[in-house]
């Protein structure tokens, strides 16, 4: 069955690698995908990337649209914002005509509840929401309810959590799929870096890591806590900051000013590989609490931390739960601080137990799940 994609999410491309980018780059070996992040709204910053005409550019195989600085959106002139999304979805649509016949089946694949207003729902053949967060918690709820709109209006609906997956179940009877986040199982588990599954890890003292976004997923209190507490271990920190409440911003100055921390701000991406491997131990410090939205995240560092072969120890989060035999679950700060304590390397034969899980659980095996899921609706249909 021909497929072409029109994808709406809000990341750039270029930036910190999603299962966005994971997902679409390998659909675009098998059909054409056009990605979008919409129009700026006025008044915005947009990075001053934007040409005046716009322009379409291919990267990794995917149509990368960039949006005019002639078209914007508008919040206080309603007329003039349906005119200019009006042009824009034009122009969306006569990039996929350019790149499909006739007969090919044309689906839009929006990732944020925002991206709703930009679906015409007569031109595609499947309109899916994939949703990557609670969107009932992001944002302090501010999405809530455009999350349930799409929920009802989409044909299909993903979410790579089953906690939110669960949810809306009890909204909506059918077309509900829960799809995991998966590894680039052959880039996180290199050849060389398996080689340091038996020797000494370089930091002395043992050594536990988190390396992802710093956002309100992360349960600061934890991990300020095993910081004081276990002043022998090394915590090592690697990632973006990201939307921090001023609580939690004074937690985390609290945290990188301790002589037992290290933050080594964002890495890029060739660079976490190593990161993960020079690691004893790799802690997913989540907020487990259900108004709190790493309770529901599926983390790609469980994953990738798998593929890398590093023992895990983690909150006990739902996404972890049936990785039990290969991650250490904690459910209080006792059973954590017992876990790193107590830790000692379990050499290539544990590595390559992890690795194994990994493999079956990689972004090739998700995309063509998620691709079967779309031939048959359209099947069905």
């Amino acid at each position: 069955m021909n497929l072409s994609i029109l994808a709406l999410a809000p990341n750039p491309w270029e930036g910190v690698w999603m299962n966005r980018q994971q997902i679409l780059s390998r659909m675009a070996r098998r059909c054409s995908v056009v990605y979008s992040n919409g129009l700026h709204y006025l008044g915005d910053n947009d990075g001053g990337t934007r040409s005046l005409r716009g322009s379409f550019e291919y990267r990794d195989k995917v149509c990368l649209e960039y949006s005019p600085k002639i078209l914007f959106r508008n919040r206080k002139v309603p007329w003039l914002d349906r005119m200019m999304l009006g042009f824009f979805k034009k122009r969306l649509m006569a990039q996929m005509n350019s790149l499909s016949d006739p007969k090919t089946k044309k689906i839009c694949y929006i990732f944020h509840p925002k991206y709703l207003d930009y679906v015409d729902f007569e031109y595609f053949d499947l309109v899916v929401y994939h949703l990557y967060d609670d969107f009932d918690i992001l944002g302090h709820g501010q999405w809530k309810e455009k999350s349930r709109e799409a929920v009802m209006r989409a044909d299909l609906v993903i979410a790579s959590s089953d906690v939110v997956a669960s949810k809306l179940r009890r909204i909506k009877s059918n077309g509900i799929y829960h799809i995991p986040n998966g590894v680039d199982y052959e880039f996180f588990a290199q050849e060389d870096l398996k080689a340091l599954d038996n020797r000494p890890r370089p930091f002395g003292a043992p050594c536990i890591g988190y390396v992802g976004s710093v956002n309100e997923k992360l349960d600061f209190e934890l991990v300020d806590d095993l910081s004081d507490h276990l002043s022998s271990t090394k915590f090592l920190i690697a990632g973006r900051v990201v939307n921090l409440s001023v609580s939690d911003q004074v937690l985390w100055d609290r945290i990188k000013a301790k002589n037992n921390v290290e933050y080594l701000g964002q890495l890029e991406l060739k660079d976490v590989p190593g990161v993960i491997a020079d690691l004893d131990m790799v802690g997913l410090f989540y907020r487990t609490t259900d108004e709190k939205f790493g309770f529901a995240c599926d983390p790609l560092k469980l994953y990738e931390a798998l593929a890398v072969g590093r023992q895990i120890i983690s909150s006990d989060i739902q996404a972890v739960k049936r990785f039990e035999d290969v991650v250490t679950i904690c459910q209080s700060i006792e059973d954590w601080e017992k876990a790193i304590v107590t830790y000692g390397p379990d050499g290539v034969e544990g590595a390559q137990l992890r690795r194994e899980v990994a493999k079956r659980n990689t972004w090739d095996q998700r995309v063509k799940e998620i691709l079967r899921i779309f031939e048959k609706q359209l099947s069905d249909n």
